[in-house]
Protein backbone atom coordinates (compact mmCIF):
# COMPACT_ATOMS: atom_id res chain seq x y z
CA UNK A 1 0.00 0.00 0.00
CA UNK A 2 1.78 3.36 -1.01
CA UNK A 3 0.78 6.22 1.30
CA UNK A 4 3.99 8.10 0.35
CA UNK A 5 3.54 11.83 1.22
CA UNK A 6 0.03 11.18 2.93
CA UNK A 7 -1.00 13.05 6.00
CA UNK A 8 -3.94 11.57 8.44
CA UNK A 9 -5.41 13.44 11.54
CA UNK A 10 -6.31 11.35 14.64
CA UNK A 11 -10.32 11.86 13.23
CA UNK A 12 -9.27 9.49 9.90
CA UNK A 13 -9.71 6.07 11.32
CA UNK A 14 -12.08 6.15 14.41
CA UNK A 15 -11.66 2.48 14.93
CA UNK A 16 -8.24 2.43 15.70
CA UNK A 17 -8.67 5.59 17.69
CA UNK A 18 -6.80 4.24 20.71
CA UNK A 19 -3.77 3.47 18.91
CA UNK A 20 -3.69 7.16 17.28
CA UNK A 21 -4.05 8.71 20.37
CA UNK A 22 -0.91 6.00 21.66
CA UNK A 23 1.20 6.91 18.86
CA UNK A 24 0.51 11.02 18.60
CA UNK A 25 1.93 10.59 22.51
CA UNK A 26 4.67 8.89 21.22
CA UNK A 27 5.53 11.67 18.47
CA UNK A 28 5.19 14.17 21.16
CA UNK A 29 6.60 12.28 23.54
CA UNK A 30 10.08 14.89 24.40
CA UNK A 31 7.34 17.62 24.98
CA UNK A 32 5.38 15.33 27.08
CA UNK A 33 8.68 14.38 29.34
CA UNK A 34 9.71 18.11 28.84
CA UNK A 35 6.38 19.09 30.85
CA UNK A 36 7.07 16.53 32.89
CA UNK A 37 10.14 17.75 34.31
CA UNK A 38 8.90 21.52 34.15
CA UNK A 39 5.84 20.56 36.56
CA UNK A 40 7.88 18.94 38.75
CA UNK A 41 10.40 21.83 38.66
CA UNK A 42 7.69 24.62 39.13
CA UNK A 43 6.53 22.38 42.33
CA UNK A 44 9.29 22.25 43.20
CA UNK A 45 9.81 26.26 43.48
CA UNK A 46 6.22 26.83 44.43
CA UNK A 47 7.81 24.37 47.76
CA UNK A 48 10.90 26.82 48.33
CA UNK A 49 9.14 30.11 47.94
CA UNK A 50 5.60 29.64 49.43
CA UNK A 51 5.83 31.24 52.96
CA UNK A 52 5.65 28.30 55.52
CA UNK A 53 2.35 27.98 57.51
CA UNK A 54 1.79 26.36 60.78
CA UNK A 55 -1.80 25.16 62.07
CA UNK A 56 -2.26 25.46 66.08
CA UNK A 57 -6.06 24.27 66.78
CA UNK A 58 -7.10 24.61 70.87
CA UNK A 59 -10.50 22.27 71.65
CA UNK A 60 -13.13 23.16 74.12
CA UNK A 61 -16.26 21.80 75.50
CA UNK A 62 -19.04 23.79 76.99
CA UNK A 63 -19.18 22.85 80.68
CA UNK A 64 -22.78 22.09 80.76
CA UNK A 65 -21.81 19.09 78.07
CA UNK A 66 -19.84 17.74 80.32
CA UNK A 67 -21.63 18.43 83.91
CA UNK A 68 -24.89 18.08 82.85
CA UNK A 69 -26.25 21.41 83.69
CA UNK A 70 -28.45 23.15 81.42
CA UNK A 71 -30.00 26.20 82.82
CA UNK A 72 -32.25 28.01 80.16
CA UNK A 73 -32.17 31.45 82.00
CA UNK A 74 -28.62 31.69 81.25
CA UNK A 75 -28.85 30.54 77.66
CA UNK A 76 -31.07 33.46 77.19
CA UNK A 77 -28.49 35.46 78.42
CA UNK A 78 -26.15 34.07 76.33
CA UNK A 79 -28.33 34.94 73.16
CA UNK A 80 -29.32 38.32 74.71
CA UNK A 81 -25.58 39.29 74.68
CA UNK A 82 -24.62 37.34 71.55
CA UNK A 83 -26.54 40.00 70.21
CA UNK A 84 -24.39 42.93 71.59
CA UNK A 85 -21.86 41.51 69.93
CA UNK A 86 -23.21 41.56 66.30
CA UNK A 87 -24.41 37.95 66.70
CA UNK A 88 -27.84 36.73 65.55
CA UNK A 89 -28.95 33.73 67.35
CA UNK A 90 -31.69 31.85 65.72
CA UNK A 91 -34.37 29.30 67.31
CA UNK A 92 -31.85 26.68 65.78
CA UNK A 93 -28.87 27.75 67.64
CA UNK A 94 -30.02 26.72 70.99
CA UNK A 95 -26.51 24.95 71.96
CA UNK A 96 -24.40 27.05 73.85
CA UNK A 97 -21.36 25.47 71.76
CA UNK A 98 -23.19 26.71 68.54
CA UNK A 99 -23.16 30.38 70.42
CA UNK A 100 -19.74 30.13 70.84
CA UNK A 101 -18.69 29.16 67.63
CA UNK A 102 -20.60 32.56 66.07
CA UNK A 103 -19.24 34.73 69.03
CA UNK A 104 -15.71 33.85 68.00
CA UNK A 105 -16.01 34.76 64.33
CA UNK A 106 -18.18 37.94 65.47
CA UNK A 107 -16.77 41.08 64.65
CA UNK A 108 -15.57 42.60 68.15
CA UNK A 109 -13.66 39.43 69.14
CA UNK A 110 -11.74 39.90 65.73
CA UNK A 111 -11.15 43.57 66.34
CA UNK A 112 -9.67 42.35 69.38
CA UNK A 113 -7.39 39.80 68.03
CA UNK A 114 -5.87 42.41 65.70
CA UNK A 115 -5.57 44.40 68.60
CA UNK A 116 -3.60 41.76 70.99
CA UNK A 117 -0.22 42.06 71.66
CA UNK A 118 1.55 38.24 71.53
CA UNK A 119 5.39 37.39 72.15
CA UNK A 120 7.02 35.06 69.96
CA UNK A 121 9.66 32.63 70.56
CA UNK A 122 12.26 35.06 70.10
CA UNK A 123 10.63 37.29 72.65
CA UNK A 124 9.49 39.90 70.35
CA UNK A 125 5.79 41.45 70.62
CA UNK A 126 4.02 41.40 67.18
CA UNK A 127 0.29 42.58 66.95
CA UNK A 128 -1.52 41.72 63.90
CA UNK A 129 -2.39 44.68 63.40
CA UNK A 130 1.11 45.11 61.96
CA UNK A 131 0.85 43.97 58.89
CA UNK A 132 -2.10 46.31 58.21
CA UNK A 133 -0.51 49.05 59.35
CA UNK A 134 2.19 50.05 57.08
CA UNK A 135 -0.46 49.91 54.20
CA UNK A 136 -3.02 51.77 55.48
CA UNK A 137 -3.26 54.53 57.51
CA UNK A 138 -6.56 54.96 59.12
CA UNK A 139 -7.64 52.54 61.76
CA UNK A 140 -11.21 51.42 59.93
CA UNK A 141 -9.15 50.39 57.01
CA UNK A 142 -6.79 48.67 59.44
CA UNK A 143 -9.57 46.48 60.95
CA UNK A 144 -11.59 45.78 58.01
CA UNK A 145 -8.70 44.27 56.03
CA UNK A 146 -7.29 42.72 59.53
CA UNK A 147 -10.99 41.25 59.73
CA UNK A 148 -11.27 39.98 56.49
CA UNK A 149 -7.97 38.27 56.74
CA UNK A 150 -8.22 36.99 60.09
CA UNK A 151 -12.09 35.56 59.10
CA UNK A 152 -10.68 33.91 55.03
CA UNK A 153 -7.12 33.07 55.69
CA UNK A 154 -6.48 32.50 59.40
CA UNK A 155 -9.37 31.43 61.94
CA UNK A 156 -11.30 27.79 60.92
CA UNK A 157 -13.92 27.49 64.09
CA UNK A 158 -16.11 23.58 63.81
CA UNK A 159 -18.25 22.82 66.13
CA UNK A 160 -19.70 18.63 66.70
CA UNK A 161 -23.08 18.92 66.62
CA UNK A 162 -23.33 15.70 68.42
CA UNK A 163 -20.55 16.18 71.38
CA UNK A 164 -20.88 20.18 71.71
CA UNK A 165 -17.06 20.11 70.77
CA UNK A 166 -15.69 23.16 69.38
CA UNK A 167 -12.17 23.22 67.73
CA UNK A 168 -10.57 26.62 67.09
CA UNK A 169 -7.61 25.80 64.30
CA UNK A 170 -5.22 29.23 63.33
CA UNK A 171 -3.06 28.98 60.48
CA UNK A 172 -0.33 31.65 60.40
CA UNK A 173 3.27 31.79 59.41
CA UNK A 174 4.61 32.14 62.77
CA UNK A 175 4.12 28.86 64.97
CA UNK A 176 4.17 30.31 68.04
CA UNK A 177 2.11 33.34 67.54
CA UNK A 178 -0.65 30.46 66.07
CA UNK A 179 -0.75 28.62 69.13
CA UNK A 180 -1.04 31.68 71.21
CA UNK A 181 -4.44 33.17 68.66
CA UNK A 182 -5.12 30.18 69.15
CA UNK A 183 -5.70 30.26 73.07
CA UNK A 184 -6.30 33.85 73.45
CA UNK A 185 -9.51 33.34 71.27
CA UNK A 186 -10.91 30.16 74.08
CA UNK A 187 -10.11 32.73 76.65
CA UNK A 188 -12.30 35.08 75.29
CA UNK A 189 -15.29 32.52 75.11
CA UNK A 190 -14.37 32.01 78.17
CA UNK A 191 -14.23 35.73 80.04
CA UNK A 192 -17.30 36.21 77.68
CA UNK A 193 -19.14 33.43 79.04
CA UNK A 194 -18.27 34.29 82.81
CA UNK A 195 -19.19 37.50 82.16
CA UNK A 196 -22.70 36.03 80.80
CA UNK A 197 -22.77 33.84 83.84
CA UNK A 198 -22.41 36.23 86.22
CA UNK A 199 -24.34 39.11 85.07
CA UNK A 200 -26.95 36.64 84.96
CA UNK A 201 -26.43 35.67 88.68
CA UNK A 202 -26.44 39.40 89.67
CA UNK A 203 -29.93 40.18 87.66
CA UNK A 204 -31.28 36.60 89.39
CA UNK A 205 -30.38 38.00 92.43
CA UNK A 206 -31.39 41.56 92.39
CA UNK A 207 -34.78 40.15 91.24
CA UNK A 208 -35.63 37.98 94.16
CA UNK A 209 -34.19 40.41 96.22
CA UNK A 210 -36.53 42.77 95.21
CA UNK A 211 -39.58 40.78 95.33
CA UNK A 212 -38.34 39.30 98.84
CA UNK A 213 -38.39 42.91 100.44
CA UNK A 214 -42.09 43.08 98.40
CA UNK A 215 -42.99 40.09 100.02
CA UNK A 216 -41.89 41.30 103.47
CA UNK A 217 -43.96 44.37 103.09
CA UNK A 218 -47.08 42.54 102.64
CA UNK A 219 -46.31 40.10 105.26
CA UNK A 220 -45.72 43.22 107.72
CA UNK A 221 -49.00 44.47 106.54
CA UNK A 222 -50.96 41.01 106.77
CA UNK A 223 -49.62 41.25 110.18
CA UNK A 224 -50.39 44.37 111.67
CA UNK A 225 -53.69 44.15 109.90
CA UNK A 226 -54.49 40.86 111.95
CA UNK A 227 -52.84 42.83 115.43
CA UNK A 228 -55.58 45.67 114.45
CA UNK A 229 -58.45 43.11 114.16
CA UNK A 230 -57.65 41.58 117.16
CA UNK A 231 -56.91 44.48 119.25
CA UNK A 232 -60.52 46.11 118.17
CA UNK A 233 -62.49 42.48 118.60
CA UNK A 234 -61.15 41.31 121.78
CA UNK A 235 -64.68 41.05 123.65
CA UNK A 236 -66.95 39.75 120.52
CA UNK A 237 -64.97 36.71 119.34
CA UNK A 238 -68.59 34.56 119.20
CA UNK A 239 -69.73 36.22 115.65
CA UNK A 240 -69.59 34.04 113.07
CA UNK A 241 -68.93 37.49 110.81
CA UNK A 242 -65.85 38.24 112.99
CA UNK A 243 -64.83 34.31 112.67
CA UNK A 244 -64.20 34.68 109.06
CA UNK A 245 -62.80 37.63 108.95
CA UNK A 246 -60.49 36.64 111.19
CA UNK A 247 -59.81 33.41 109.37
CA UNK A 248 -58.53 35.23 106.34
CA UNK A 249 -56.60 37.50 108.05
CA UNK A 250 -54.99 34.17 109.89
CA UNK A 251 -54.44 32.53 106.08
CA UNK A 252 -52.87 35.78 104.46
CA UNK A 253 -50.24 35.79 106.98
CA UNK A 254 -49.50 32.14 106.95
CA UNK A 255 -49.47 32.76 103.06
CA UNK A 256 -47.25 35.97 102.88
CA UNK A 257 -44.88 33.62 106.05
CA UNK A 258 -44.21 30.98 103.79
CA UNK A 259 -43.83 32.65 100.45
CA UNK A 260 -41.26 35.14 103.08
CA UNK A 261 -39.62 31.66 103.68
CA UNK A 262 -39.37 30.21 100.24
CA UNK A 263 -38.04 33.78 98.80
CA UNK A 264 -35.56 33.58 101.84
CA UNK A 265 -34.24 30.73 100.58
CA UNK A 266 -34.03 31.32 96.59
CA UNK A 267 -32.33 34.42 98.20
CA UNK A 268 -29.71 32.65 99.66
CA UNK A 269 -29.32 30.31 96.76
CA UNK A 270 -29.06 33.15 94.27
CA UNK A 271 -26.28 35.03 96.21
CA UNK A 272 -24.35 31.71 96.54
CA UNK A 273 -24.91 31.84 92.69
CA UNK A 274 -23.73 34.65 91.86
CA UNK A 275 -20.54 34.23 93.64
CA UNK A 276 -19.58 31.05 92.40
CA UNK A 277 -16.27 30.73 90.52
CA UNK A 278 -16.17 27.59 87.89
CA UNK A 279 -15.56 26.87 84.53
CA UNK A 280 -17.99 27.61 82.38
CA UNK A 281 -16.19 25.86 79.38
CA UNK A 282 -13.74 22.78 79.70
CA UNK A 283 -10.47 23.00 77.39
CA UNK A 284 -9.96 19.42 76.03
CA UNK A 285 -6.41 20.48 73.84
CA UNK A 286 -4.91 23.89 74.62
CA UNK A 287 -2.80 25.03 71.21
CA UNK A 288 0.95 24.56 71.21
CA UNK A 289 3.27 25.52 68.48
CA UNK A 290 3.35 23.43 65.56
CA UNK A 291 6.27 20.33 65.40
CA UNK A 292 5.79 20.72 61.36
CA UNK A 293 4.90 22.96 58.65
CA UNK A 294 0.51 22.94 57.37
CA UNK A 295 1.89 24.16 53.96
CA UNK A 296 3.28 24.20 51.37
CA UNK A 297 3.05 20.55 51.30
CA UNK A 298 5.76 19.10 48.69
CA UNK A 299 3.75 15.86 47.49
CA UNK A 300 0.26 18.36 47.02
CA UNK A 301 2.34 20.63 45.17
CA UNK A 302 3.64 17.80 42.74
CA UNK A 303 0.44 15.93 41.99
CA UNK A 304 -1.55 19.22 41.44
CA UNK A 305 0.94 20.79 39.15
CA UNK A 306 1.94 17.76 37.54
CA UNK A 307 -1.72 16.43 36.80
CA UNK A 308 -2.37 20.36 35.05
CA UNK A 309 0.31 20.66 33.45
CA UNK A 310 0.17 17.28 32.37
CA UNK A 311 -3.12 17.45 31.08
CA UNK A 312 -3.17 20.61 29.58
CA UNK A 313 -0.29 19.02 27.73
CA UNK A 314 -1.91 15.94 26.24
CA UNK A 315 -4.96 18.42 24.76
CA UNK A 316 -2.94 20.73 23.34
CA UNK A 317 -1.04 17.41 21.28
CA UNK A 318 -4.47 16.12 19.91
CA UNK A 319 -5.49 19.28 19.14
CA UNK A 320 -2.28 20.10 17.17
CA UNK A 321 -2.36 16.88 15.84
CA UNK A 322 -5.75 17.00 14.86
CA UNK A 323 -5.52 20.31 12.74
CA UNK A 324 -2.13 19.39 11.50
CA UNK A 325 -2.22 15.57 11.11
CA UNK A 326 0.65 13.00 11.78
CA UNK A 327 2.64 12.08 8.58
CA UNK A 328 3.10 8.62 7.45
CA UNK A 329 6.69 7.84 8.95
CA UNK A 330 5.00 7.77 12.71
CA UNK A 331 4.36 4.36 13.86
CA UNK A 332 0.80 5.45 13.54
CA UNK A 333 0.56 4.23 9.78
CA UNK A 334 2.18 1.27 10.01
CA UNK A 335 -0.30 0.00 12.55
CA UNK A 336 -2.72 1.30 10.58
CA UNK A 337 -1.80 -0.41 7.55
CA UNK A 338 -1.34 -3.59 9.52
CA UNK A 339 -5.22 -4.01 10.43
CA UNK A 340 -6.04 -2.91 6.89
CA UNK A 341 -3.92 -6.13 5.20
CA UNK A 342 -6.25 -8.20 7.57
Amino acid sequence: MDMQGETVSICDVDKYGLLTVVAVFAKYRLILVLGFIAAVVIAGLYWLLTPENYDSSSTFIPSSRVLGDSDSGQLGALKSAALSFGVSVSAGKADPSLLYSSFLESRVVAEKAIMEEFVDANGDTLRLADRFSKDHSSREEVMYYGRKWLRNKVLRVSTDPKTGMTTVKVRLENRQIASELANFLVREVEEFNRGIRAQHAIDQYEFIDKRYEEIAGKLEDAESELRVFLEENQVRRDSPTLELRLNKLQRNVNFYESLYSNMGAQLELARIESIKDFPTIIVVDVAQPAAFKSSPRLGKALVLFVFVIMFGLCIVVLLVDYFVGVSESMPIMYIRSVFKNR
